[in-house]
């Protein structure tokens, strides 16, 4: 018996096994590091993101313009999806927005964004905004393209579910 763990002690201390040993330690406190250097990339792109934004007025004046024709009592959001309301400043607007919030989603599917910090920053936004022009993304997938703001409308759906966005069972696969 004694025999049997001199060889397995001896075996231990051999230097290939050691070296081995050794790789595979410094291999895995490798990825760990890059793991945790990208989540912390993620996170600060995120933030870096919504502190310009924030403070971007042209965005601002954006989002106040959004708003007003998003909560107008006398117009529904169909109305700007008219073709007879494509060369309108009002039309571009709210494309502007959407447009934002379609970077948003992409981002936070391609790792880009943090969606934990996006969620908590802007999640009721992001819903009460997705629920109000429903029918101008529609009504503009029946003229134009039957998947604009498709990442938009998912991102929306899995916060209002209470779901993660970023989950594999969310998102389709890159296949680029």
């Amino acid at each position: 018996m004694w025999d049997h763990v001199v060889q397995f002690w001896s075996f231990l201390n051999s230097a290939i096994v050691a070296a081995g040993l050794t790789a595979l330690v410094v291999w895995f406190v490798g990825v760990r590091t890059l793991e945790g250097q990208r989540a912390i990339a993620r996170r600060q792109a995120t933030i870096d993101f919504l502190e310009k934004r924030k403070w971007d007025s042209d965005y601002i004046a954006a989002r106040q313009d959004f708003i007003i024709l998003r909560d107008d009592p006398d117009r529904t959001m169909s109305y700007w999806a008219r073709e007879a309301q494509a060369d309108r400043p009002e039309r571009s607007t709210i494309r502007n927005i959407l447009n934002d919030y379609e970077l948003m989603a992409i981002g936070i599917q391609q790792d880009i964004f943090d969606e934990k910090i996006y969620q908590a920053y802007w999640r009721g936004t992001l819903i009460t905004d997705w629920k109000k022009t429903r029918p101008f993304i529609e009504d503009v997938r029946e003229i134009a393209n039957a998947e604009v703001y498709k990442s938009f409308q998912d991102l929306a759906e899995a916060w209002q579910a209470g779901r993660p966005f970023h989950d594999a069972s969310n998102r389709k696969k890159n296949t680029t």
